[in-house]
């Protein structure tokens, strides 16, 4: 501290020195040195983050702190293998959280660890940002560095926690593990920052002996280079950076290859896939052009002199009916309904073909006839109506449950009747269809000719 006449003519004398001053009176001057090393400090600190193991809340303190080798894109940072020390065995691949000086917070993955180092390589998460080239700088590392006086950037921990500090300290020689000892011993919040040169360069990184223990090693970056070249982090004209090994570039030329041919066949699948739609669409527009006639008649008797077997002489059989299904199909259909259809033909009573409720009823009498269709032509005929229908009335009633009521085929009057197509054949389709009711009583005489 001097007087303020003599701080100005030292400001007017020797430029160089900084002073400031007080109350008018005093004046305060730093050396040259103090002023640009705090310089170099502020501008290395656009390199450091804090780690957080969970979230960056307030209350929860970081683990330590790591240091940015190459930009974004790529944001590789390294820090102490302890700091992404994980309560599990999940190691590569975890996730943490990072707080830059500018106070962003991003995500980064673990990369790769090396415990006998006590190192590890993260990677930033959030990479596609372009403003983060202006709130982060990568430090260059300066390797056959022999300074020993340096200056650690990290975290203080304690109570009082305080973010992106700085200490200087001296370090000592190293020893046959590649450690050097750090005076004075720092706090574990500096775990894994950076040891910078008066130029700003990283020389070393900083290590501790356990999880709450200060720090009180480093090591040099001369002995990560290994480490750092297995990861593909090489140092170019503009500093480190990731460079692709000829093992890893023919690697990404092969997944480059069969990503294409996937894409290739997702494009002919999507392709086929919307034929198989518009013909879908073009079919299913044609099935309500399809028109469907059903009908019943009744048998004509046979001659008199023919007598039914097992009659007595001079009665004859009850008239027999005929269930014909036949179709018209539209002009653009260029095939027939070809295959076996599956016909349900489903007895109503007197009074239940005039509502839902009567089918429904009907339906759950679970009474009906199946019959696997052929069709001749457009036609399918069915003689055995009445014999068929004689037969599942009798094994109903023989095996219906209790309570349920006695079903008396003389109180049929008309049928519901449906069609299938056959089973998994997507282009007959069209050609099945749901319940249709047809009448069987007061039908006409059937045409000798059918």
């Amino acid at each position: 501290m001097v007087p303020f006449r003599q701080g100005f003519d030292r400001v007017s004398l020797r430029t160089s020195t900084v002073c400031w001053v007080a109350l008018g009176l005093m004046a305060f001057c730093i050396p040259p040195s103090h002023a640009a090393q705090d310089a170099i400090v502020a501008a290395t600190m656009q390199g450091v983050v804090a780690i957080y193991k969970a979230s960056t809340d307030e209350k929860n303190k970081p683990s330590g702190a790591a240091f940015f080798i190459t930009p974004p894109p790529d944001g590789y940072l390294l820090t102490a293998s302890h700091v992404v020390e994980q309560d599990t065995n999940q190691y590569k691949g975890a996730t943490f959280k990072l707080k830059l000086l500018s106070g962003r917070e991003l995500d980064a993955r673990l990369i790769s660890r090396n415990q006998e180092l006590d190192v590890a390589l993260l990677k930033i998460l959030s990479s596609s940002d372009a403003s983060l080239l202006s709130e982060i700088k990568p430090l260059p590392l300066k390797q056959d560095s022999k300074d020993a006086d340096l200056t650690i950037l990290g975290h203080s921990s304690g109570d009082r926690p305080k973010l992106f500090d700085h200490t200087n300290v001296r370090v000592s020689n190293t020893d046959r593990y590649g450690l050097e000892a750090v005076t004075p011993a720092s706090d574990a919040g500096y775990s894994g920052g950076p040891l910078i040169d008066a130029t700003g360069s990283v020389v070393a990184i900083a290590l501790q002996q356990g999880d709450y223990s200060p720090v009180d090693f480093v090591r040099r970056v001369d002995s990560l280079s290994e480490f750092l070249e297995a990861n593909e982090i090489v140092q170019g004209s503009q500093g480190y950076e990731r460079h692709l090994s000829l093992s890893s570039l023919a690697t990404i030329e092969q997944v480059g290859t069969l990503e294409k041919k996937l894409n290739d066949l997702k494009d002919e699948e999507r392709k086929k896939q919307q034929l198989i739609n518009e013909i879908t669409t073009q079919l299913w527009n044609l099935k309500s052009q399809v028109q469907w006639n059903l009908a019943i008649c009744e048998i004509p008797s046979p001659p008199k002199e023919v007598h039914a077997v097992g009659l007595p002489k001079g009665l004859h059989a009850e008239p027999k009916h005929r269930l014909t299904i036949g179709y018209n199909k539209p002009f653009g259909i260029m095939f027939d309904a070809v295959g076996v259809f599956t016909v349900s033909i489903t007895p109503l009573m007197a009074g239940e073909a005039e509502s839902q409720k009567g089918q429904n009823d009907a339906r759950k009498r679970k009474l009906y006839v199946a019959k696997s269709v052929t069709f001749d032509g457009q036609k399918w005929v069915f003689e055995q109506l009445d014999d068929d229908l004689e037969a599942q009335v009798r094994n109903y009633n023989e095996t219906r449950d209790p309570g349920s009521i006695e079903v008396d085929d003389k109180n049929i009057d008309s049928f519901m009747v449906s069609l299938k197509p056959p089973k998994g054949d997507g282009e007959m389709e069209f050609f099945g269809f749901p319940d249709k009711v047809v009448k069987f009583s007061g039908v006409k005489k059937c045409d000798v000719e059918q």
